[in-house]
């Protein structure tokens, strides 16, 4: 049931809301639903008793003459499974922003509480923002991260950082079918409290399930991903509400799943919770982990494979992921490829249609990586039928990271480094950023000697090196358990922060050392890092470590 609530505390709330606003507008001029999701920061807006609804995914184009957020008003602000408040203005200096009425305010009105009475509607109001986690047997912890967070907009974002699920730039779209598949699921029948769902890198299942915690809080229910690292708010031993837990990289995170599968059996009375695993494959890990938790009837599996992109709807795909694109970074949105282009297989994963949209949208101009790393590519003017040239998904990626990589020199101007654009050193510094996560300047700065080409390091300056890494890839703003110098790993087996493949992805080819791994034995990291980290033991055996 959806409870009154009421913004605590001073830290930015995540919300939702459902409307009916002009930019949904169909060709048969019924206006279809726009689920809409972003924070809620408290201090916003305080003389004037609102809300400000900052918004995370995608909004809608200018209009003349009007707001693109018309119909919007009167939908109910969703935070934390409590209803906060009702939006009912959209601000002429804000893009992303739409203006909210507290339900603080409306339950201040004898009126309103009257018409409450006759219907017998409670009137009190719970705190909202002000955070918990589990404690379970073994002193392991678990709270919910919220679904998205925006993208930063004082500071230029890395191209790759508006990819990223976790800011929901683009639209969902398409999967509506699989979405309901989940969210009933959830609200079904007791028996089946563990649902795998599956897919390739770049399919889109990590975005999918950030969609089924929005669409679960709006039905009323905590849900979020599975944080153990993280102890925001208070403790509480019981889940006291219905909770979507949702666990990315779970063959990678089976010792979590385990203790998570322990307490939901010890809770058996407890309000209804479901545990949404993704993961890019059902292998010898989820047999295990069936095996030894008891799960073959008590678990389900969905291939998000089987749901690819259909290619009647690839160029709409391509236009919203523009569109999107395009506001964020004051671009022009760009016309989709020709359709005889979209029917390569590449753009039945989602990724790779949001990929071609950057790069078509984003005017950057491409990097290519030194001499030595690339022998076997072929320039794109030298295409011909005879040498036709690199499959869809490397050149998408290539193209990618080529354009990356603009961004790393440029910032090594500003920071008054002077690469030697003949040499593999920037591509190889990011790589070991991204593999490693150090944990401070001067674990940094010594992971660096584990880099070929010494002599570059040294003209260069290490410490400068690994500030300037620190600058590209700074992470979460505020990291679990430590500040870090460099990024936590984005938990994939493709090693960095960005979608690559280790084949394909140019800096961790070039750190490979054009796939030999090259680590000088004369100068090794400190022995608390090693050259490569040891894995992480879990019940089910070892994992590679979560940073």
């Amino acid at each position: 049931m959806l409870r009154w609530g009421e913004l605590a505390g001073g830290d930015p709330v995540p919300c939702a809301a459902v409307g009916f606003p002009w930019a949904s507008v169909r060709p048969d001029r019924m206006r279809d639903t726009a689920h809409v999701y972003g924070q809620l920061p408290p201090l916003g807006q305080l003389r004037q008793g609102r809300l400000d609804f900052d918004v995370a995914s995608a909004s809608p184009a200018a209009r003349e003459g009007g707001s693109p957020w018309a119909g919007m008003s009167g939908a109910g602000v969703i935070a934390d499974s409590h209803l906060v408040g009702v939006i009912t203005v959209d601000p002429a200096r804000y893009t992303d922003r739409l203006v909210a009425v507290p339900i603080s305010r409306l339950l201040a009105d004898p009126g309103f509480r009257d018409r409450l009475a006759e219907h017998g509607i409670p009137t009190q109001v719970a705190p909202v923002g002000a955070g918990w986690f589990l404690r379970m047997p073994g002193g392991l912890t678990v709270s919910l991260a919220p679904a998205y967070r925006p993208v930063s907009r004082r500071f230029r974002p890395a191209l790759s950082t508006l990819l990223r699920p976790e800011h929901g730039l683009v639209p969902f779209l398409g999967r509506e079918p699989v979405l309901d598949q989940i969210s009933s699921w959830c609200q079904g029948p007791p028996g089946t409290p563990v649902l795998l769902v599956t897919g390739g890198g770049g399919s889109g299942k990590t975005r999918l399930g950030r969609e089924a915690c929005m669409r679960m809080l709006v039905a009323g229910w905590d849900a979020g991903l599975a944080d153990d690292q993280r102890r925001d708010g208070a403790a509480t031993d019981r889940l006291a509400r219905p909770t979507l837990l949702v666990v990315d990289d779970a063959d990678l995170r089976t010792g979590l799943i385990s203790a998570l599968v322990e307490y939901l059996r010890w809770d058996d009375a407890g309000p209804p919770a479901g545990l949404l695993l993704l993961a890019r494959a059902a292998g010898e890990w989820w047999d295990r982990l069936v095996r030894q938790e008891e799960l073959a009837d008590a678990c389900a599996v969905l291939d998000l494979d089987r749901h690819p992109v259909p290619l009647a709807s690839r160029a709409e795909h391509f236009r919203h992921a523009s569109a999107a694109f395009a506001e964020v970074t004051q671009a022009h949105p760009a016309d989709p490829p020709p359709e005889a282009e979209l029917a390569d297989p590449a753009y039945a994963e989602p990724l790779l249609i949001h990929i071609a949209a950057l790069l078509r949208t984003v005017d950057l101009p491409p990097t290519p990586q030194p001499q030595g790393l690339g022998q076997d590519r072929v320039a794109d003017d030298g295409i011909t039928a005879a040498q036709p040239g690199p499959p869809v998904r490397q050149r998408l990626l290539r193209d990618l990271c080529e354009r990356e990589r603009t961004r790393w020199y440029d910032l090594g101007k500003q920071s008054h480094l002077s690469f030697n654009p003949d040499l593999p050193l920037a591509d190889q510094v990011v790589a070991l950023a991204t593999l490693t996560a150090a944990a401070d300047q001067a674990c940094a700065t010594s992971l660096l000697a584990a880099l070929p080409n010494q002599a570059e390091v040294t003209r260069i300056g290490a410490e400068a090196l690994a500030a300037w890494a620190h600058r590209l890839y700074a992470g979460p703003g505020k990291p679990p358990r430590s500040t870090g110098s460099w990024p936590r790993s984005a938990r994939t087996r493709s090693g960095p922060t960005w979608p690559c493949r280790w084949s394909t992805c140019r800096p961790c080819w070039a750190i490979s050392g054009g796939g030999r791994r090259r680590w000088p034995r004369a100068r090794k990291p400190p022995r608390s890092t090693g050259s490569w980290p040891r894995p992480a033991r879990t019940r089910s055996g070892p994992t590679w470590p979560v940073h």
